[in-house]
C-alpha cells in the first residue's frame, strides 16, 4: 500500500475521475449498503416518513401534515424529495433513507472540491475519506431525516462563496451557486440554511479586509437568488394559513429555539463538547489541528490556502459557540463543522512532521477501544439485553483490533494509516447494519407492537394513551388519536363502528387504570413497558 500512495498516480492532479469513484463506493458502503436490514428508529425517522405519507396521500403539497394535523415544523423540500423516490421505489425502508445517503455522498464530493480547489487533490481525497468514515457523520447518512442534506446545500454554498471571493474573473457564476445551495438549505431546514454559513461569511470578509465584496451587486443578486428560492413557501404559507403558521414556523420552531428549549430539548453550556467524539476516530487529532492553527497565525492570511483554513475555524467555532449558546440542542445541530474539521485534520496530518506528537495522539484509538472492549466484557447488559452481549463485545473488538493496526501503520506510513482507518470503519459499519442493528430489531417495542396488530385480520380503531409513536402512524399507515388518560380512549374507541375492533395502546402501568373502568379487557401483545389492548 505505502508503494501505491507514493507512486505518481497518486500524485497527478488530473485523475479527478477515479477519485470521485473511490469516493462514491466508499460513500454507499458507508451509507447505504444495509440500510434494508432494520427498521426505522423512533423519533424522528417515522415522523418524518409519516408527513411524507400523509403528503401523497392529500391533494395539498405545499402544507404538510401530521396525524391529520397542519405540521409546520420544517418546510417541504425534504417531503418533496421523499415523495419522488417513493413513487418510484415505494415505501421500503432503505427508499426513505436513500436521499441522506445521496447527499452524504455529495458532501464527501464537495470536501474534496473544497480540498482540491484550495489546498491540492491529496488534501482534498483524505480529508473526504476522513469525513466518511467518522463515525457521526456515517451514522446520520444513514438515517431518514434531513441533516445531512442541510448541510451539504450550505456546505455547497460555501464552497461557492469561497471561489467567487478568490476568482473575481467567474465571481457572477459562483456567487449564483452559493445562492442556489443557500436557497435549497432555506427551503430545506428553514432560516438556519442563511444564518448558520452567513454570520462566519460575513466575519471572515470582515477579519480579511474584503468587505468591499459587499458592495458587489453580484453578492446582493446570490442572496436574493437564495431567497428567491427558500422564501416563496413560507410567504404562501403566511397568507394561507396566517396566524398558526407564522407562531409555530417562524416563532417556536425559529426564534424560540434559540431563546426556549424546543419540546424540552435541552441540554448544558457542554452539551456539544461529548458530541465531538462523534468524529471518531479522527477526533484525537483535534489538539494537534489547533496547535497548529495557532502555530500558523491563520488569522493573518496571506494566501487563498490561509484564507480558507481561517473560514474554516470561523465556522467552526460561530457554529459551536452559537448551538452551545442556543437553549434548544440536539446533537446533529453541529454536524455542519465535521467538514471543515476534515479538512483542517487531513492538512495536519498530511503536512505536519511533528511525530512524537502525533504517533501518541494515535494510540488514543486503540487504548480507547481496548478499554471499551474490556469494559464489554465485564459489565453485564441490563434486562432485556442480555443476550446481545456477545455482540457489543464484538464491535469493540473490531475496533480495538483495527485501532492497534492504525496506529502501527501510522509510525510508517501516514497515508497507510488512514487506509487502515477508512477500512476498519468499513468494517465497522457493515457489522452495524447486518449484525447489531438486526439484533435489536426485536426489542423495538412499537415494532412488535405493530406486527400483533396486524396479525389480527381485523378492521379496528386504535388510540394511544400517553404513548406516542410515530413508528405506528407510519407503519400501520394511519393517523392514530394521542390522549393523556384512559378515560378519554375508552371515549374514542367506543365511537367504532360494528365489527370493528377496540384498540388501545397504553403504558403497562396503566392497564390497572383501565380495569377499574372497564372488565372486558383482553391484551393482544406486551411489552416490557407497553401493552395493546382490546375493549369488548
Amino acid at each position: 500500500m505505502k508503494r501505491l500512495l507514493s507512486s505518481r498516480l497518486w500524485q497527478q492532479e488530473t485523475l479527478k475521475f477515479w477519485d470521485y469513484a473511490v469516493l462514491i463506493l466508499l460513500g454507499f458502503f458507508l451509507f447505504m449498503f444495509g440500510n434494508e436490514q432494520f427498521t426505522l428508529f423512533d423519533n424522528s425517522e417515522p415522523h418524518y416518513a409519516r408527513v411524507a405519507q400523509e403528503l401523497v396521500q392529500t391533494s395539498d403539497k405545499l402544507t404538510l401534515s401530521f396525524n391529520g394535523a397542519p405540521w409546520y415544523v420544517h418546510p417541504p423540500l425534504y417531503f418533496w424529495m421523499t415523495w419522488a423516490s417513493t413513487s418510484l421505489l415505494g415505501w421500503a425502508d432503505w427508499v426513505l433513507r436513500i436521499w441522506e445517503g445521496l447527499f452524504g455522498i455529495l458532501g464527501l464530493l464537495v470536501v474534496y472540491q473544497m480540498g482540491t480547489t484550495f489546498f491540492n487533490r491529496r488534501t482534498g481525497l483524505v480529508a473526504a475519506v476522513i469525513l466518511g468514515s467518522s463515525l457521526y457523520y456515517m451514522v446520520l447518512s444513514r438515517l431518514a431525516i434531513f441533516d445531512t442534506i442541510l448541510n451539504t446545500f450550505m456546505l455547497f454554498s460555501i464552497y461557492a462563496f469561497l471561489v467567487g471571493v478568490y476568482r473575481h474573473e467567474a465571481r457572477g457564476r459562483w456567487f449564483a451557486f452559493a445562492g442556489i445551495g443557500m436557497g435549497l438549505a432555506i427551503l430545506t431546514k428553514g432560516p438556519i440554511g442563511l444564518i448558520q454559513p452567513g454570520v462566519p461569511a460575513l466575519i471572515f470578509l470582515a477579519i480579511t479586509g474584503q468587505l468591499k465584496v459587499l458592495k458587489d451587486w453580484r453578492f446582493w443578486g446570490a442572496i436574493g437568488m437564495g431567497l428567491a428560492i427558500g422564501a416563496p413557501w413560507y410567504a404562501y404559507e403566511c397568507i394561507t394559513e396566517g396566524w398558526p403558521f407564522f407562531e409555530v414556523a417562524l416563532k417556536d420552531y425559529t426564534w424560540y429555539r434559540f431563546f426556549g428549549a424546543v419540546e424540552g430539548q435541552r441540554g448544558a453550556w457542554y452539551f456539544y463538547f461529548p458530541v465531538l467524539l462523534g468524529f471518531f476516530p479522527w477526533i484525537m487529532y483535534l489538539p494537534s489541528t489547533v496547535l497548529q492553527a495557532l502555530r500558523q497565525k491563520i488569522w493573518r492570511p496571506y494566501t487563498a490556502h490561509d484564507a480558507v483554513m481561517l473560514f474554516s475555524w470561523i465556522f467552526i467555532l460561530f457554529s459551536f459557540l452559537f448551538f452551545s449558546l442556543a437553549q434548544t440542542k440536539l446533537p446533529n445541530y453541529i454536524i455542519g463543522i465535521f467538514p471543515f474539521l476534515s479538512l483542517m485534520i487531513a492538512h495536519t496530518l498530511l503536512h505536519v512532521h511533528e511525530k512524537p506528537l502525533l504517533g501518541w495522539t494515535s494510540i488514543i484509538f486503540p487504548v480507547s477501544m481496548s478499554a471499551a472492549f474490556v469494559a464489554s466484557t465485564l459489565i453485564i447488559l441490563p434486562a432485556p439485553y442480555h443476550g446481545a452481549q456477545p455482540i457489543v463485545v464484538g464491535l469493540f473488538a473490531i475496533l480495538s483490533l483495527g485501532g492497534w493496526f492504525y496506529a502501527a501503520a501510522f509510525l510508517r506510513h501516514r497515508l497507510s494509516a488512514i487506509g487502515v482507518g477508512v477500512t476498519t470503519m468499513v468494517v465497522v459499519a457493515f457489522y452495524l447494519t447486518h449484525v447489531v442493528l438486526p439484533a435489536y430489531e426485536p426489542f423495538k417495542e412499537p415494532i412488535t407492537l405493530i406486527h400483533a396488530i396486524q396479525d389480527t385480520g381485523r378492521p379496528y380503531v386504535l388510540v394511544a394513551v400517553n404513548a406516542f409513536s410515530p413508528s405506528m402512524k407510519f407503519y400501520l399507515n394511519r393517523s392514530i388519536p394521542d390522549v393523556a388518560s384512559v378515560a378519554e380512549g375508552l371515549k374514542l374507541v367506543r365511537e367504532a363502528q360494528p365489527g370493528e375492533a377496540r384498540l388501545l395502546v397504553l403504558n403497562r402501568s396503566e392497564l390497572q387504570a383501565l380495569e377499574h373502568q372497564t372488565t372486558h379487557v383482553r391484551i393482544i401483545s406486551q411489552t416490557w413497558t407497553k401493552i395493546v389492548v382490546e375493549v369488548e
